[in-house]
């Protein structure tokens, strides 16, 4: 039975909400392949091995293998705004992602505004058609929302009854079914590929997290007047310090030194 009918108020509907590209910036799978092939380069390799078992394998081991710190992770500020105003209206809000399960919990009890989570785990890759069954499955055709970021969203807001979308262009919000109204659509205020990018550790001069990225160069030189290319064993903090590939900040050169002449 559809939820589309009169005096039915969006309180009623439960809103389903996508985690990779959506809430997140960046990709957990990217996130976790990058934290475990820091540990292990092996990893690499034994990632082939996994995909033939299916992508739900190779979730579960780089997961095993990451280390992450949930509370790093870049977080799309406009749409949790969004969740938190949705919460406190008395709406049940639940995560859906194609991210490992032990992941999308970790991150669930972080930010503390949902009331289930549905994620991949060794009964399946929850992703594309299979999260659409799985929440039709839960809530009935029609009778829920939906927020994606991808084209792999699309197999759900075919199901659902209004589509709120995460992305920079219009091209996704036009493959939508003209039957699901798009509510809202988030705009994304930095690139994917910067978060997917950035360096996951911490510089020991100032705590917050290291970055490769161009932004973060370009906002290096101009706090510290330095315009030479960028030394390929360091990454610059967002302190504006170069940082050494251990995380500590690189020794300034002495005074008198030729690195210090004007």
């Amino acid at each position: 039975m559809s939820v589309s009918e009169a005096g039915v108020t969006s309180t009623d509907v439960p809103l389903y909400v996508d985690l990779d590209g959506t809430i997140l910036c960046s990709d957990l799978l990217h996130e976790s392949f990058l934290s475990a092939f820091k540990a292990s380069p092996w990893v690499g390799l034994q990632c082939v091995g996994w995909l033939m078992h299916g992508r739900a394998r190779v979730k579960e081991e780089l997961a095993a293998r990451a280390s992450i710190d949930v509370t790093l992770l870049p977080y799309r500020e406009s749409v949790l705004a969004f969740l938190r105003e949705e919460r406190a209206r008395g709406r049940r809000i639940v995560l859906a992602t194609a991210s490992w399960t032990t992941l999308a919990e970790s991150v669930a009890r972080h930010l503390g505004i949902f009331d289930a989570v549905l994620a991949t785990s060794r009964a399946g890759n929850l992703k594309g058609e299979a999260k659409a069954r799985r929440i039709a499955e839960l809530s009935g055709e029609r009778s829920f929302d939906y927020v994606g970021d991808s084209g792999a969203d699309i197999a759900v807001w075919k199901r659902s009854r209004h589509a709120y979308v995460v992305e920079s262009g219009d091209r996704l919000s036009a493959r939508i079914p003209a039957e699901v109204p798009v509510k809202r659509v988030f705009r994304p205020s930095q690139g994917l590929w910067r978060a997917a990018v950035r360096v996951a550790s911490r510089c020991r001069a100032c705590g917050p997290r290291r970055s490769s990225t161009p932004g973060a160069w370009a906002g290096a030189r101009r706090s510290t007047g330095r315009r030479s290319a960028r030394p390929s064993a360091r990454a610059w903090c967002r302190c504006g310090s170069p940082c050494r590939g251990d995380g500590a900040r690189a020794r300034r050169p002495r005074r008198g030194s030729r690195g210090s002449r004007a």
